[in-house]
């Protein structure tokens, strides 16, 4: 049940709020260096749609983000790349016409599973063999866990994913494509708030001990500006850019 899902989530960031802290954030899709991703050993993507992609409830790429699309398939093969959404390939999505869309699109798998993130049953997996899903059978077998990159502009749901999949890096996205509503604007202050204070109490910590401030990975960021869309109102962001884990 959704309640109960969500439920979980409250009680995993309130006994671990270190989940909500992404390896990285940058502005947008646009301004993360994939090629040095993969230099870097990491194997695949796992990537939501609205808001870093496409805009929300959409299906097509937006125009700005091309360059970067095309960056992150030549690094990472289609095979390697995973769209993990909260609404296109569940249980919203009739007959799983958006996924199909979104697939056709983007020229990469969309996974199909009925747990909203961060709860999938079966986290995701993308390889070169194909793409795991929550309704797809999978043989026991002992694989090697992938280094895999977390994408997403939600913290309660695509950085928890990413802390719930070992060896993973996760980058959130700090911007979106248009305005949302008053119930989702409140869920990011709060997260972000809860950000903050997790990341204060690390530096002072820190301080304290004598240690350096954390600094970012700038290896894996492009340093570019986000073209913004003509027909859209102006972008809209929640929070601060924030430093690494």
């Amino acid at each position: 049940m959704p309640i109960i899902r969500h439920v979980f989530t409250a009680l995993r960031i309130i006994t671990k709020p270190s989940v909500l802290v992404p390896n990285l954030a940058v502005k947008s899709v646009a301004n993360i260096n994939f090629a040095n991703l993969r230099e870097a050993g990491y194997e695949g993507v796992v990537i939501d749609r609205d808001n870093c992609l496409t805009k929300p409830r959409q299906d097509v790429l937006v125009p700005s983000l091309k360059d970067a699309w095309s960056s992150c398939l030549e690094s990472f093969p289609p095979s390697r790349v995973l769209i993990v959404s909260n609404s296109a390939g569940t249980s919203k999505d009739a007959s799983f016409l958006q996924a199909e869309a979104l697939t056709r699109n983007l020229g990469v798998p969309v996974m199909l599973h009925e747990a909203p993130k961060p709860w999938v049953k079966r986290p995701p997996t993308p390889s070169a063999e194909g793409v795991s899903t929550d309704t797809k059978p999978v043989q026991p077998r002992k694989v090697p866990t992938p280094r895999l990159v977390v994408i997403g502009d939600r913290l309660s749901t695509d950085i928890v994913l990413g802390a719930r999949l070992p060896k993973s890096f996760s980058i959130w996205t700090t911007q979106v494509w248009e305005e949302e509503s008053a119930g989702v604007r409140i869920v990011r202050l709060v997260e972000g708030s809860v950000l903050s204070a997790v990341k204060g109490w690390r530096g002072w910590r820190r301080k304290r001990r004598g240690l350096e401030p954390e600094g970012e990975p700038k290896e894996f960021v492009i340093d570019v500006p986000v073209a913004p869309q003509p027909e859209k109102k102006s972008m809209v962001e929640f929070c601060p850019i924030s430093s690494s884990k």
